[in-house]
């Protein structure tokens, strides 16, 4: 899975909370915030803690 596809899945999922998509949503939401996770701590300072705060 890509970060791109992994965001379509949670917006559709996000769109309609109701559908039971076998938790793919939310599956795709925690990989793309885990994710931006690895991404803040590549970064230092100021700009790490402004991405984890995300």
């Amino acid at each position: 899975y890509t970060v791109a596809g992994r965001l379509e899945q949670a917006l559709r999922w996000l769109d309609n909370p109701g559908v039971d998509d076998k938790g793919l949503g939310l599956q795709a939401i925690k990989a793309v915030t885990e994710e931006g996770r690895r991404l803040a701590n590549q970064l230092h300072g100021a700009d790490r803690q402004k991405m984890l705060n995300l």
